[in-house]
């Protein structure tokens, strides 16, 4: 846990911060319980998962089965997706993103070195 003043992690359990003196009781338990609005999106991130999935039940043909399948679906699994996936998916993303850059940069450097032997 870090303390809200000054930053200092503590990893024991202190009641207060032993490089400012912060009382670190409060911040204990603000962080070990959720609060009203983290638990009321979840369950209505849990509602709305479960009223979805009725209405998949519901499709009646095979057309609309796919519509759902290649449009809906999607875009309803990034809502309801947890932060942690959502931060785990952006990771992935910067990740991927960047070894693209990377491999460009390496890419033309070896085409520019290639050129420069070449005129020499």
């Amino acid at each position: 846990m870090f303390c809200p003043d000054c930053g200092i992690e503590e990893r024991q359990a202190n009641q207060f911060c032993r490089a400012c003196g912060t009382d670190l009781r409060r911040v204990r338990v603000a962080v070990s319980s959720p609060d009203s609005i983290t638990a009321s999106a979840v369950s209505a991130r849990d509602e709305i998962g479960r009223a979805i999935a009725d209405k998949i039940r519901e499709t009646q043909g095979a057309y609309e089965l796919k519509k759902v399948a290649e449009d809906v679906l999607p875009e309803i699994e990034k809502f309801l997706e947890s932060p942690e996936e959502k931060r785990m998916r952006r990771m992935r993303v910067g990740m991927l993103l960047s070894c693209i850059g990377l491999g460009a940069a390496i890419g033309i450097t070896l085409v520019k070195l290639g050129y420069e032997r070449q005129t020499a």
